[in-house]
């Protein structure tokens, strides 16, 4: 018996006599900050399903007193704290109480991210039980990320925590019922509040009272199961218009009904954001360039350096808004006269003509993504245009500057320039290979390092 112990255990000797600053290097990989979302189905109301798995902490404790002392010295580890149904409280279950007292006393000091889930089909209680809500009032001045995925009455249950969130940066919700609720008061008092992200919540001001003013970060995506959801133009300016400190901007409708609005007399227009460096916005079907071109023509955005815009795999010969989508892009940067370094386009029509504009607004561009675009958008007439100029020189003087000695200047500068260009089927790689080069020539010391269509 002895020797079947010795043997079961000599593969992992090695590995339990690592000095404790490895192993807690080792155990943070095996925490889970936010347990997997998976999509169920559009007919469930309670359409997100958490995979949820006990904390690998509890066992791995269990392993050796040596990885016990070193699990328990890092209090970080146990800073990442998910309760997978809230409703375990209600029946006074010992172990979820003692588990989380634990999971407190051992995060020591450190910052505290906290996911709270109830599945929407279960029965019980519209509130927060009593037993957690205990615990969360000694919390909430440690919890500095806070994920909900909760019943829209529950979200009502953090009124009286209203002032108690002073570390609170980064807050997550997911209501899991479309019902309507009384607008949330909860976050309003947050100080270092800056980042939000909100999942399947139609009307943001309606629904929540955040400083905004004080968002950095914000991003909203529905999935429009079990109503029509639309892209609410008029509330993404007014909104827009209330965050004066917005630097990722992201928003995404991945629903068939969309429409205009208008954002009212209280926002004056063009809406100017000083400090948005990334605008992300995801429509689906034919309606989505007919608001996002109106978006964009509202918007001036001088610190601009991310443009990503996806019209959700519609069939492009099912309408033309492209051709009025991308103008728009160019009316914004122009407009704004911005240092764009990223431009993603996806399933609108592009015109040649309008690519070439983009090169003229943006000599600092590293990154130009199309994906089903039409065929006009890069042809190889656009490459000539885009890689030849009065003063360019022969493809074989080109070659010739560019291969010189390893000192030389064009040696260096190819080597600065990654060579990640793919070039459309359609088009000639000769044509592609020279627009290439001649990008990085006739920009010195920037270059395009990733181009695809």
């Amino acid at each position: 018996m002895r020797e079947l112990v010795r043997v079961r255990r000599e593969p992992l000797s090695a590995i339990r006599r690592l000095p404790a600053e490895v192993l807690t290097e080792i155990f943070r990989y095996t925490v889970e900050i936010m347990p997997p979302k998976r999509w169920i189905s559009a007919n469930d109301s309670s359409h997100w399903e958490f995979q949820h798995k006990e904390s690998p902490l509890w066992s791995i404790e269990l392993v050796s007193r040596r990885w016990r002392e070193a699990l328990l010295s890092h209090g970080k580890l146990w800073s990442f704290i998910i309760i997978q149904d809230v409703l375990n409280f209600k029946s006074r279950t010992p172990r979820e109480l003692t588990r989380f007292a634990l999971h407190l006393q051992r995060s020591r000091q450190y910052p505290v991210s906290l996911s709270l889930h109830c599945s929407g089909n279960a029965e019980g209680e519209d509130s927060i039980p009593g037993e957690l809500f205990a615990f969360l009032v000694m919390a909430s001045h440690r919890v500095e990320t806070l994920c909900l995925y909760l019943r829209p009455s529950m979200l009502v249950s953090f009124e009286p925590l209203n002032s108690a969130f002073r570390s609170l940066r980064t807050l997550i919700v997911l209501p899991n019922e479309f019902t309507d609720y009384p607008r949330l008061e909860a976050f309003q008092l947050a100080p270092n509040l800056r980042h939000i992200e909100l999942w399947d919540v139609e009307m943001p001001l309606d629904k929540f009272s955040f400083p905004w003013n004080q968002i950095t970060v914000y991003k909203n995506v529905n999935w429009g199961i079990g109503r029509q959801f639309r892209l609410p133009y008029e509330d993404t300016i007014h909104l827009l218009s209330k965050m004066p400190s917005i630097v990722e901007f992201e928003i995404a409708y991945l629903c068939d009904f969309c429409r205009r609005g208008s954002p009212g007399t209280s926002v004056p227009l063009p809406v100017t954001c000083s400090q948005l460096t990334s605008l992300k916005l995801s429509i689906a079907k034919t309606s989505a360039s007919n608001v996002l071109d109106l978006l964009l023509n509202d918007l001036i955005l001088p610190s601009l350096s991310s443009l990503d815009i996806d019209c959700q795999e519609t069939e492009i010969n099912a309408y033309n808004e492209g051709e009025q989508l991308f103008p728009a892009i160019l009316e914004l940067l122009r407009r704004s006269r911005c240092s764009l370094r990223e431009l993603r386009f996806r399933h609108a029509l592009v015109d040649g003509n309008d690519l070439l504009e983009v090169f003229r607004f943006s000599p600092s561009l590293s990154c130009l993504q199309f994906i089903n675009v039409g065929q006009e958008a890069i042809t190889d007439d656009i490459l000539v245009r885009l890689t030849l100029s009065s003063d360019s020189e022969s493809e074989s003087d080109t070659d010739s500057e560019w291969t010189k000695g390893a000192g030389g200047e064009g040696a260096r500068r190819e080597r600065g320039a990654r060579d990640i260009c793919s070039i459309p089927e359609h088009l000639s790689s000769c044509n592609g290979r020279i627009f290439q080069k001649q990008y990085v020539r006739s920009n010195g010391d920037v270059s395009l390092e990733y181009f695809s269509c």
